[in-house]
C-alpha cells in the first residue's frame, strides 16, 4: 500500500503545483512578456525601415549637386538668424540708397512641422521702416524680390514728408526647421 500511496501522493502534489504556480504564472507572466516582444519587435521593424528609407534619402541627397544645395539653403535657410537677415536688407537698402531706420523682427505662431495640415516652414515677420525717395524705394523692393531667400512683403504704408517719403513695410521670410 505504500509503494502506491507515495507515488499517488506526489502526482496530486505535482498538479497542485502546475495548476497553483505553473499555469497562472505561464498565462498572466509569459503571456504579457510574449505580447510585450511582440510590441519592441514591431517598433524594431519600424525602426528599420526608417533607417533604410534615411539612407536612401542620403544616397538621394548627396546626388544634388553642392551648389545647388547651397542655393537651397539661402532660399529656405535651417535656422532664423535674423541677425543675417537685418544685416542682407541694411546692405540691400544701402546699395539702392534707400536709408532704413528701424527693424522689428517677430515670429508668427505657426503649427509644428508634425501637425496635421501645418507648414514644414516656419514664418519670420520684419517690420523694416525708412526714408528716401520713390526710386530708392522701389529699387529696395526689386532687391527685395529678386534675392534668393523667400521674402514676401505683406503690408506697404507710405507717408509723404517734402520729397522724401517715410515708408513701413512688413516682410515676411521664412526658415526650415531641421
Amino acid at each position: 500500500m505504500n509503494g502506491k500511496l507515495i507515488p499517488s501522493i506526489a502526482g496530486i502534489i505535482a498538479l497542485g503545483l502546475y495548476f497553483g504556480y505553473v499555469q497562472p504564472t505561464f498565462s498572466s507572466d509569459i503571456a504579457s512578456l510574449r505580447q510585450q516582444i511582440a510590441s519592441e519587435n514591431d517598433s524594431l521593424a519600424a525602426a528599420k525601415e526608417y533607417a533604410s528609407r534615411a539612407a536612401s534619402l542620403d544616397a538621394e541627397r548627396s546626388q544634388i549637386p553642392a551648389a545647388s544645395l547651397a542655393s537651397a539653403e539661402t532660399m529656405l535657410p535651417g535656422s532664423v538668424d535674423t541677425v543675417k537677415l537685418v544685416f542682407d536688407l541694411s546692405a540691400l537698402a544701402a546699395r539702392s540708397g534707400f536709408s532704413l531706420t528701424n527693424f522689428n523682427v517677430s515670429s508668427l505662431p505657426s503649427k509644428t512641422p508634425g501637425d496635421q495640415g501645418g507648414p514644414v516652414y516656419q514664418p519670420v515677420v520684419v517690420v523694416v521702416s525708412g526714408t528716401g525717395t520713390y526710386n530708392s524705394f522701389r529699387q529696395f523692393l526689386d532687391g527685395v524680390e529678386h534675392s534668393l531667400r523667400i521674402i514676401d512683403v505683406t503690408e506697404l504704408s507710405i507717408k509723404s514728408a517734402s520729397g522724401t517719403y517715410s515708408y513701413q513695410a512688413t516682410l515676411q521670410a521664412y526658415w526650415l526647421p531641421k
